[in-house]
């Protein structure tokens, strides 16, 4: 199970590495834990560093910075499906 963590770039790396352990934590005990589930997995995100990223790569591709560019972030978890 995935939690999302909105708006990750308002904290700064110390107060973000707390409130993911704070969210995964409470939420396993909530939620994971409970019957043997998957664990829950906190996934912090930022809709203004993703467009930030988008126009840096469109910038470097030649691009303007609304061109459509496909940005794909990888995990060590993408083959596999819970």
């Amino acid at each position: 199970m995935v939690c999302v963590l909105n708006k990750a770039d308002r904290l700064t790396a110390e107060e973000l590495v707390h409130v993911v352990a704070y969210v995964e934590t409470n939420a396993n005990r909530v939620v994971g834990a409970a019957g043997g589930r998957t664990p829950v997995h906190v996934l912090p995100v930022s809709a203004r560093t993703a467009l930030a990223l988008k126009q840096r790569a469109a910038a470097a591709a030649g691009g303007a910075a609304g061109d459509q560019v496909a940005v794909r972030v990888e995990s060590k978890n993408d083959n596999q499906r819970e």
